[in-house]
Parts: structure tokens; sequence; C-alpha cells
């Protein structure tokens, strides 16, 4: 049985369809002029992207990082009309509320998709420390499995914030079309490990080492 994220009926600080914020218009955040602009060059209604960004941001506490709408994106993309028949029955006729549980199960998928998939939450502190861990954990794996290229790459002074940092804050969804990137999200969520991504960016800079190796210093990748 598919259902919605076990948060998105019960009463916390995670929006539900019963007290309905989400179809409210959020308070401005001061860097609303980020997300606004953001928003407008992100896959999907802009509209929409900018005010679920910002009530994420009020929901969770958080200052509003480019990336996140990146990761908001690919879940406004989906269709979620048979969770919503089966979780909520909403009268057939009553399009306006069925694109409002639209909403909020994208809504509440991206909130357990970033919780789960980013552990260490990147996007929860001002100063980017727990990104800085990820590079640091993603450092070290490279030196276990591929110390050579390691070496390398820090006698190049090319650490993982020059290459890998849109890699860990967007998921690989800045990058790829929406197919492809569904492949790779479908994997971690069936595998249900939330560090399967560090391996799998370990294994995209592995794989490409003979080509590093041979590359010079000028040519190495940003």
């Amino acid at each position: 049985k598919t259902s919605v994220p076990p948060h998105a009926s019960t009463a916390s600080s995670t929006p539900t369809f019963a007290h309905s914020p989400l179809q409210a218009s959020p308070v401005p955040l001061p860097n609303q002029r980020v997300i606004r602009a953001d928003a407008e060059r992100t896959r999907g209604d802009p509209k929409t992207v900018e005010r679920l960004l910002t009530h994420f941001c009020h929901f969770s506490d958080v200052k509003y990082k480019q990336g996140l709408n990146e990761l908001l994106a690919p879940f406004l993309t989906l269709d979620y009309k048979p969770i919503i028949r089966e979780e909520f029955e909403p009268a057939e006729e009553d399009k306006a509320k069925d694109a409002a549980y639209q909403e909020l199960v994208a809504y509440c998928c991206f909130d357990e998709f970033l919780k789960k998939f980013l552990p260490t939450n990147v996007y929860s502190d001002d100063g980017f420390a727990s990104l800085q861990c990820c590079f640091r954990l993603y450092r070290l794996l490279l030196l276990y499995h591929d110390p050579n290229l390691c070496k390398l790459l820090d006698g190049h002074r090319f650490p993982p914030e020059l290459y890998a940092s849109g890699w860990f804050l967007t998921l690989f969804s800045q990058r790829l079309d929406m197919d492809d990137l569904w492949k790779w999200w479908d994997l971690y969520v069936l595998y249900d490990e939330p560090h399967l991504h560090h391996f799998v960016c370990l294994r995209l800079l592995v794989r490409g080492s003979d080509q590093i190796n041979e590359a010079g210093e000028a040519s190495l990748p940003v």
C-alpha cells in the first residue's frame, strides 16, 4: 500500500490539509527575492515553487539556500492521484481541493526525502558545516577506495568543495533530466540507506580516474 509520509496525518509543525497553511500566502522571508528568482528558473510553476519553498523554510525553521529549489521541483512533476484517492478521498468534482491535495503530498514527500537522504541536513546551518562533514566523509571514502586518485586531487589542491557541491546539495537534481533522476532516487528509496549517495558520487569519480590521471592541472573539471 502506498501511503503519504507518516507526519502528513499528524498534528505537528509540518502542514496537513486539516489546517491547510500551504494554500495561504506565507509571510515573506528576508531573502524572498532570492527564492523568487530561483523559482523563476526552476522546473515547475514558479509561484507554486516559491510558495512551497517559503512554507518549508518557515515550518523547518531554516534559512533558504540555493539548491532547495532543485530538490523540490521533481516532486511537483509527479501524479499523486492514486495516493489522494486512497488516503483522502476528495470529491471528484472539487478540482481545487484535488490540486491542494497534490501540493500537500508533493510537499510531504519532499520534506521526508530531505530528512532521510540529507541526514546531516546541509541546509539547516548558516555556515554549511554539515556540508563540510559530507565532504570530509566523501574524501575519506575516496582515500580508502582509490588512494592514488585522492593523492592526485589533493596534490592539485582540488578538494570535493570544487567539484561535488552540487552533487550533495541537490542530489543530482540540478543536472539530470527527470527520467534519469527518478531512476537514481527510486534506488535511494528502495535501498533506504542515507549514505548511499556518498558511494554513488564516489563511483562517478572513480569511474573517470583514468581520464583525470591523464589530464593536466588546468584540464581538471570544475
